[in-house]
């Protein structure tokens, strides 16, 4: 069940790069800066269709080829070929953004769509619409760390003096290490802490990412804007909170109530849901709520743009800019938020999440 589950995962993954340039801010197609008008232009739509194509012709492929290879070389081909599909996909996607953005580029010269002038609309007013949830709400995740905590010290008796802590590919348990309290109750509470202490992170990020408001039409793509962020803080909360509950499964797991792999099962459930559910509202809201309101067809037919930060945009998905002081600004394809790489904190974040990634995979060894 696990394995086709990885194929589902892969399914999704091609769902969510094939849909990435529809989820866009109208003034923006493959990271270019555009007018409104260019999303009924017709070379614009013979880009994102073709970029569509294309994804999702792969995308076909590599599900098939993930489920060719589970049927006939079990689960460790069906494990090493979703995981290389899955890599292919991002490589693929990402070359083909690069390849549409040049498109998309030269339409934009051959049209002369240019920033006339540089505008920039902010809400001086408290309470100008909806708002992400307040960060108090991430004290939520000390529930399931009570439960945890709990768990362990009422079952801790009943666990063998041995007990697995890995599935290989094939669903054999290849791993093992001795009861202790470390064991059983620190490694699953740092795991906790650290899966709410990033939840928490990206949160804050939704806080005080700047708005992406229209100048033209401030308070409906404001509200927009609002309504996008509040949605997308509670995905954050709900996933922190549901991953967190579902690490309580380890304790009972240990006593032998149920299997590892059953444990492994319910965990990428979980995982589906949270990417079905992220692709859910990515439908619905788009990025920065551009599918939650409609233009009223004002300027819908000029070539004049009300701002161009193209340069800001290494090929249009890494943002780079020293003079924002924005740690994160909403993404330019797909939906979502991306770093500002001339900010420093964000070495010191990339190199904070490098050294956790390194800890996590050297515990179990340590341990051991």
């Amino acid at each position: 069940m696990t394995n086709w589950m990885m194929v589902a995962m892969v399914a999704l993954e091609g769902v969510s790069v094939t849909l990435a340039p529809w989820m866009v801010r109208r003034t923006v197609c493959f990271g270019v800066s555009v007018p409104v008008s260019a999303q009924r232009d017709p070379g614009i739509r013979r880009a994102k269709i073709g970029y569509t194509a294309c994804t999702g012709s792969v995308s076909a492929i590599a599900v098939a080829a993930s489920i060719v290879c589970l049927v006939l070389w079990g689960a460790l081909g069906g494990t090493i070929a979703a995981t290389a599909t899955s890599l292919l996909l991002i490589v693929v996607s990402f070359a083909l953004v690069v390849r549409y953005r040049k498109r998309t580029m030269q339409i934009k010269h051959e049209r002369g769509w240019k920033a006339t002038k540089l505008e920039r609309a902010a809400f001086l007013a408290e309470n100008a619409g909806p708002e992400p949830l307040g960060l108090h709400w991430e004290l939520l995740h000390l529930v399931p760390v009570i439960i945890m905590t709990a768990s362990v010290f009422v079952l801790y008796d009943s666990m063998p003096d041995r007990l697995p802590i890995h599935v290989n590919a094939a669903g054999r348990i290849d791993g093992w290490l001795d009861k202790s309290l470390w064991v059983v109750l620190g490694m699953p509470l740092l795991i906790q802490l650290i899966m709410a202490a990033t939840m928490t992170a990206v949160h804050a990020m939704i806080i005080h990412s700047p708005r992406r408001i229209d100048p033209e039409r401030p308070s409906i793509s404001g509200y927009a804007y609002g309504r996008f962020s509040r949605a997308w803080s509670v995905y954050v909360l709900i996933v922190g909170l549901t991953v967190n509950l579902g690490f309580i499964g380890l304790i009972p797991m240990y006593a032998n109530w149920w299997g590892i792999r059953a444990w492994g099962s319910v965990m990428m459930l979980i995982a589906l849901a949270i990417i079905v559910a992220a692709l859910v509202l990515a439908v619905i809201f788009g990025q920065c709520g551009s599918r939650t309101w409609q233009s009223d067809g004002e300027n819908e037919d000029g070539n004049n743009m009300a701002d161009d930060d193209g340069d800001e945009w290494v090929l249009g998905m890494f943002y780079y800019s020293p003079e924002n002081p924005a740690i994160v600004v909403p993404k330019r394809m797909g939906v979502g938020y991306t770093f500002n790489m001339a900010h420093p904190l964000v070495w010191l974040i990339c190199a904070a999440l490098v050294l956790l990634l390194i800890v996590s995979l050297a515990l179990p060894l340590i341990s051991g």
